[in-house]
């Protein structure tokens, strides 16, 4: 993930004033070419609330401002227009989305209802068919479909800003501790931590050590064709791809798919560790449903603990040792 870090540092991406019929990659806050004018906030919330800063640092602004930025400068903003024009339509608009943002009564009552539209889809899919329906589908946006994308652009080579595509973070922080001697020392609290979540929509403590099985072993799979070395300029990480040859790559697994599915339609991709999307590839198949399932469910219920109320959010906070404070 180091280099995808790098990869973010070099990002100019160009802003698509056109409309849309689905998300695009190319996100207004990232910064290159601003539109003349400031969008109204109900078009483009982002892009009203920091073109100011966006405009003054055109030479400099790389990827995606921090959401903390983004809140920061939104409360600026909501404050000097309440002074100066409180009936100004963007006060309801900036007010809508903080008081949502700062909710924690509406997080802190959320629970397994509002969780099972994202998931019944998954839940209830009984073949690699079903499964491949979900991950294109618009629901499974909780999590990464086994794919982890972000958008760069390598001005000293092209002046194409491209989707950079690269694996889903797996449980274990570096591929490296799957295949040594400590695995199971940070393995076992990890998959103790999702039966616990499995078992909070209705799983069995016996289907969720079973899932848990399949899981980990597809993760350990997945870790051994994940390459890590260091890269020392930015022509190691421009590897790209057209689409014709990423369908070739790809006989199992539908990668154009779900990558547009995620909102990033592009001719061209760049893929960090072809190792690891080969290898992807040829554990998409039906022997592999069950343990392929079971990793997108169990992250999805990781990455939504931290969201929801209840037991959710004491399972959340007990595992990472947090508290709502300091989350």
């Amino acid at each position: 993930m180091v280099a995808i870090v790098l990869c973010m540092s070099l990002a100019y991406v160009v802003y698509d004033d056109e409309p849309s019929q689905t998300r695009s990659w190319n996100y207004s806050n990232l910064a290159g070419n601003l539109p003349s004018e400031v969008s109204d906030a109900t078009d483009d919330f982002y892009l009203n609330t920091n073109y100011e800063w966006l405009s003054e640092h055109q030479e400099t602004a790389a990827s995606d401002t921090l959401m903390i930025s983004m809140t920061t400068q939104a409360l600026t903003d909501l404050y000097s227009l309440v002074v100066t024009d409180p009936n100004d339509p963007n006060v309801s608009v900036y007010s809508a989305f903080l008081v949502s943002y700062m909710d924690t009564s509406g997080r802190d009552s959320a629970g397994t209802g509002d969780l099972m539209p994202y998931i019944t889809g998954l839940m209830e899919a009984d073949s690699l068919s079903d499964l491949t329906d979900y991950l294109i589908s618009g629901d499974c946006v909780l999590t990464g479909p086994f794919v982890d994308v972000s958008v760069a652009g390598f001005d000293t080579i092209s002046d194409e800003n491209i989707p950079v595509v690269s694996y889903d973070p797996l449980t274990l922080s570096s591929p490296s501790l799957y295949l040594g001697d400590s695995f199971r020392y940070y393995m076992d609290p990890a998959e103790d931590h999702y039966a616990k979540l499995l078992m909070l929509i209705g799983y069995s403590q016996e289907e969720a050590d079973a899932m848990n099985d399949a899981a980990t072993s597809l993760e350990v799979k997945l870790a051994s064709g994940i390459t890590m070395s260091g890269i020392a300029d930015v022509e190691s990480i421009y590897v790209p791809y057209t689409t014709e040859e990423m369908d070739a790559v790809c006989s199992s697994f539908p990668i154009l798919e779900v990558l547009e599915a995620m909102g990033y339609p592009s001719d061209t991709y760049s893929v960090f560790n072809m190792g690891w999307l080969t290898t992807l590839d040829s554990l998409y198949t039906e022997e592999n449903f069950e343990g392929l399932r079971a990793m997108i469910l169990r992250n999805t219920l990781d990455h939504a603990s931290g969201f929801m109320g209840g037991e959710f959010l004491a399972e959340y906070t007990d595992y990472n040792a947090t508290t709502l404070e300091g989350s």
